[in-house]
C-alpha cells in the first residue's frame, strides 16, 4: 500500500513540475514586425534595407522572456534595398554568396534584463559560413491583451551594430583618396511584434 502511494505521489509531483515549466510559443506578427538593416555610403548618407522572408522561434516558460529560446533563420534572396541592380550585386559571390550560403541564422544563447524596459541579447549569428557571438540591445516597448482576437501582444525593437568583414563580406569600391563606397560597420535594427493565445489577467 505504501509502494502505491508513494508511487502515486511521484506521479503528481512530477505532472505538476511539467506543468509549472511549460514552454509558451510566441508566434511573430510579420505584419508588424521588421528585420531591417543600414550602412553608411561614400560617408554622407545610408543605404538602408530589409529581408522579406523570414522563421522566427521564440518560446519561454516565464512571462518575463528571462529564460527566452530565440532562434531566427533568414532567407537572404529575400533581401531588398529598393534597387535590383545592389541586391543582385548583395547576392553575388562576391558578397552573401547565396548560391553557397542561402541563410542567415541567429541562436539566442542569453537574454536578460538590464532596466525595467531594456534588455541584453546574446547570440551566435551565422553569416555567409562564418559564425561569431554578437550582443544586441533591446527595448521593451510594452504588452497589450487584445480581447477581440484573444491574443496576448508584445513589441520589442532590437538594435546593435556588426562589423560585415568579420563575416567575410569584403566587397567594397574605392572612392577617392582613402575613401570607399560602402562602410564597414552594419547598423541592424529590428521591429518586432509577438502574439500568444490567451490573454493575461
Amino acid at each position: 500500500m505504501k509502494t502505491t502511494f508513494f508511487a502515486l505521489l511521484g506521479i503528481c509531483s512530477l505532472v505538476l513540475m511539467t506543468s509549472s515549466t511549460t514552454s509558451t510559443e510566441w508566434k511573430n506578427d510579420r505584419g508588424h514586425s521588421h528585420i531591417g538593416f543600414s550602412a553608411s555610403h561614400l560617408l554622407i548618407s545610408e543605404v538602408a534595407g530589409e529581408f522579406k522572408n523570414y522563421d522566427l522561434k521564440v518560446a519561454a516558460t516565464k512571462d518575463d522572456f528571462s529564460d527566452a529560446k530565440i532562434s531566427l533563420k533568414i532567407d537572404v534572396n529575400s533581401i531588398t534595398t529598393g534597387m535590383a541592380q545592389r541586391d543582385k550585386a548583395l547576392l553575388s559571390r562576391e558578397f552573401f554568396n547565396v548560391s553557397k550560403y542561402p541563410y542567415i541564422t541567429f541562436e539566442g544563447t542569453n537574454f536578460k534584463w538590464v532596466s525595467e524596459s531594456k534588455l541584453k541579447l546574446t547570440g551566435v549569428l551565422t553569416i555567409n559560413g562564418i559564425s561569431r557571438v554578437e550582443n544586441f540591445e533591446v527595448k521593451y516597448a510594452g504588452s497589450v491583451a487584445d480581447p477581440i482576437e484573444a491574443l496576448t501582444k508584445v513589441g520589442f525593437k532590437l538594435s546593435g551594430t556588426i562589423n560585415r568583414m568579420d563575416y567575410n563580406l569584403k566587397w567594397n569600391v574605392p572612392y577617392m583618396a582613402d575613401t570607399y563606397a560602402l562602410g564597414e560597420e552594419i547598423d541592424i535594427v529590428c521591429n518586432l511584434r509577438l502574439n500568444r493565445p490567451g490573454i493575461n489577467s
